[in-house]
């Protein structure tokens, strides 16, 4: 049988991921399209990149890929790998919002198609991750086929009236947003005096870029933190304090062979 259709945008982050976008593009049929190393721009400049995005012939999926090795356990809130991290589940959900709010943009019936969010664990089978978020969403190689072929579910949505299959001007309106009119190259984005050429890490607490000083000419790291949207003033003013008590910590490293000192935080709209 022939594989996917994919269709590369962005490059890859490591080569764990380009062997899990590999195994997505050959399991799957060419029925399915399989966009890697895509990003999603609001109407405001907003940027949610996204590690592929599979056209399925009945619904549309965000695959986030994970490459942890070893156990991985937690709640929709908190994972441990084994150190804690936040869950990626909700911010995978949130970018299958903003694609299924864009596509609606462009095409009413392209907006009835159901976007769902997966996260694909490409390099271990030792899972224990446990809620109603995260339920039927967190995979391995063992069950990322299964659930990106489980048409049943979408089909009953379909049949009562709550949905849409993927016809070809849907998946058109899919790939004028991804693709643009050229997008091999993300666009622009700055922050102050700070270009952003690529985002190294990104998660529930922070977006990590790769970003041009222009005023010196130097490429940095910048960290953004971003508060939580219904954090109130107390929680903000304790977010703000650790914030800049971890700066103050990379301040104090000293020299080393990748970081030489730590700026004085600043707040943006996008966060500190």
């Amino acid at each position: 049988p022939m594989p996917a259709k994919h269709i590369k945008i962005g490059a890859y982050a490591h080569d764990l991921e380009r062997q899990a976008i590999h195994f997505l593009v050959e399991s799957l049929s060419a029925a399915y399209t399989v966009y890697s190393n895509a990003w999603i721009v609001q109407r405001n400049g907003a940027i949610y990149e996204v590690d592929a995005v599979v056209v399925a012939p009945h619904a549309i999926y965000i695959v986030e890929i994970k490459s942890y090795r070893g156990k991985v356990a937690g709640n929709d809130h908190d994972w441990y790998v084994p150190q804690p991290i936040r869950s990626p589940i909700k911010l995978n959900r949130k970018t299958a919002q903003i694609l299924n709010s864009e596509l609606r943009r462009r095409s009413y019936d392209a907006g009835r198609v159901r976007v769902e969010g997966f996260i694909f664990l490409s390099d271990t089978d030792d899972v224990h991750v446990e809620g109603p978020a995260s339920d039927h969403r967190v995979h391995t190689r063992e069950t990322i086929l299964d659930a990106l072929q489980d048409r049943h579910g979408f089909i009953q949505q379909i049949t009562a009236g709550h949905g849409t299959r993927v016809d070809t001007p849907t998946a058109h309106a899919v790939y004028e947003l991804l693709t643009g009119v050229d997008k091999r190259t993300p666009p622009p984005r700055k922050i102050r005096e700070y270009r952003i050429e690529g985002t190294l890490e990104q998660n529930e607490r922070y977006v990590e870029h790769v970003v041009l000083h222009e005023l010196s000419g130097e490429r940095r790291v910048l960290r953004v933190y971003r508060l939580p949207a219904q954090a109130d003033k107390a929680q903000r003013t304790l977010h703000h304090k650790r914030w800049r008590w971890e700066s103050s910590v990379l301040a104090r490293v000293g020299r080393h062979d990748h970081i030489i000192g730590a700026e004085t935080p600043f707040q943006e709209e996008e966060g500190i």
